[in-house]
């Protein structure tokens, strides 16, 4: 029974990820900052169903501080590093350089110490390099003032990733677009069906890359099984635009589609807003770097899909159309 060493098993990526790890009879241990911050993991259980949990290792630990979860790493047969802080706040610069950066050096450093452990990292699309036309897994990064801070700090820790290939490590990158799909917490991208369901009256006037958070697990599991490593693959199942997946969603909860286009005075409006209310350290819904972003228009086309042929993505519709229907279960608390 092969090994598997899991980081971010609670968040939204990993927590998928160890119920399909699961479900192909793989033991797992996963690594968690707090084994009382599961709620979210455990509302997941209807959706794989004969799938038991009891058997997880979970180890408590924290990315920064590799003593507490290096042996794990020894004992694993691969390592599927999930965990990232997702964040579009300013004020979180320092966080997103720490947990995503350092968290990462850490993990390279230890899967070279343990006999150069094979690593799938989950990265983003926010590392990738911007194009007016197509961006592919060779576009190249650009430093430039667009840029998140949460966009640096998976670029960084893309390098990290990179130097440890350099070093002889076997490693692939996942590059998701907007990750869709079933989740707990109301954060992240878990916010849009969230907003969505609370009948948020705009729509973002840009497109992006969507795919569904089974879409990305998939491809990880892939790249290890097939070991692909040394490249990095985008994960992406349909261009398109906010409003359409906006309006799907709000289809799928029978409840008014997003009308006002956020655009000119009224995204700079709410970007002013965002920034004013984390500057006082006041809840707001929508991060200023974030809102900054929705008016792109960013198109993504993999150069290396042909590496991965039995990769076949789920309908982006059948997606929404999941995420919604988990939302609207009685047992499913968002938190």
């Amino acid at each position: 029974m092969k090994q598997v060493f899991v980081t971010g098993a609670s968040g939204f990526v990993g927590a998928h990820l160890v119920y399909a790890l699961l479900q192909k009879n793989y033991a797992v241990t996963a690594l968690v900052r707090s084994p009382e911050n599961l709620d979210a993991f455990h509302a997941l259980s209807p959706l794989y169903p004969g799938v038991s949990t009891q058997n997880v290792n979970w180890v408590t630990g924290d990315l920064l501080f590799p003593e507490g979860w290096l042996n794990a790493v020894a004992d694993a047969d691969v390592v599927f590093h999930a965990a990232a802080l997702v964040s579009f706040s300013a004020k979180d610069r320092h966080l997103l350089m720490e947990t995503n950066v350092k968290g990462t050096t850490h993990i390279v450093n230890a899967c070279l110490q343990c006999n150069q452990k094979p690593l799938i990292y989950v990265s983003s699309v926010a590392a990738l390099g911007r194009s007016e036309e197509e961006v592919t897994e060779h576009t190249p990064w650009v430093d430039s003032g667009r840029n998140t801070d949460y966009a640096v700090s998976k670029y960084l820790a893309e390098q990290e990733v990179w130097r440890g290939v350099e070093e002889g490590l076997p490693a692939a990158i996942v590059c998701p677009g907007i990750i869709i799909g079933p989740w707990g917490k109301n954060s992240g991208s878990g916010q849009i069906p969230a907003l969505v369901k609370k009948r948020m009256p705009f729509f973002p006037v840009g497109e992006n890359g969507f795919t569904g958070v089974r879409d990305v697990v998939k491809m990880l599991l892939l790249l290890y099984e097939e070991e692909r490593y040394g490249q990095r693959f985008l994960c992406i199942a349909r261009n398109t635009s906010y409003r359409f997946v906006l309006t799907n969603l709000a289809n799928c909860f029978s409840v008014p589609a997003p009308k006002y286009p956020l655009s000119g005075l009224t995204l700079n409006g709410l970007v002013m807003l965002a920034r004013l209310a984390e500057f006082l350290s006041i809840p707001f819904p929508f991060p200023s770097q974030g809102l900054k972003s929705t008016s792109l228009k960013t198109r993504y086309v993999s150069a290396h899909g042909h590496l991965i042929p039995n990769m076949r993505y789920l309908p982006l519709e059948e997606t929404l159309k999941e995420t919604a229907t988990t939302y609207n279960a009685p047992l499913f608390e968002v938190v």
